[in-house]
């Protein structure tokens, strides 16, 4: 190389130890979350969909946001996963949940603590709600709802399995149980059954 008056190979040194920083950073991060991230690294494709909400998983985090005729929840919380397992398995642990019953001057509520007995009169309001509406999906809602609010009261973890469908598009199917029941051996055994 020759040295130009202008400082031009200064500038060019420069950007290239700018760019073996930023390339080193980036492999340190990985090498450090390898270990916090499943190797289905497709869990972490954004948000996944359907017709009543979404669920979005980050590194070790989960916000899930569910629709139903006479309102809308919210959870968030943190999850962990076997992936070696068959089916593979995932544990959520519930740490705030946000609820709003529509009707009758319903306001929204955020709970990051709550007594079982709390948790039941909840569920037994949403399920009523729920039966009078006629609305098949509020009933499944209201499971979901209830399984978060167990989990939050007894600060237990939601044992699940989960797959990925990869054919046509990908979708996301998870299943689990309510904290002290058994993780469930198939989709249709949880207590409650998402789709995304």
């Amino acid at each position: 190389m020759t040295f130009h008056p202008n400082g031009e190979r200064a500038r060019t040194m420069k950007g290239l130890l700018t760019v073996f920083f930023r390339v080193s950073l980036l492999a340190a991060c990985l090498l450090a979350f390898q270990g916090c991230m499943p190797n289905d690294l497709l869990l972490f494709v954004g948000k996944w969909e359907n017709g009543e909400g979404n669920v979005n998983f980050g590194v070790d985090k989960f916000t899930s946001k569910t629709r139903f005729s006479f309102g809308e929840m919210v959870i968030d919380g943190h999850y962990r996963v076997d992936d070696t397992k068959s089916p593979k398995e995932i544990d959520l642990t519930v740490s705030r949940v946000r609820y709003l019953f529509t009707g009758s001057g319903g306001e929204e509520r955020t709970l990051r603590q709550i007594t079982r007995e709390d948790a039941r009169a909840i569920y037994d309001e949403g399920l009523a709600r729920a039966m009078v509406s006629g609305v098949g999906d509020d009933v499944i809602a209201m499971r979901k709802l209830y399984a978060c609010l167990e989990s939050l009261a007894l600060e237990a973890s939601l044992p699940g399995i989960y797959q990925l469908h990869i054919d046509y598009g990908t979708y996301l199917q998870l299943a689990y149980s309510l904290p002290w029941q058994e993780r469930p051996w198939d989709f249709g055994a949880g207590y409650v059954l998402e789709e995304y």
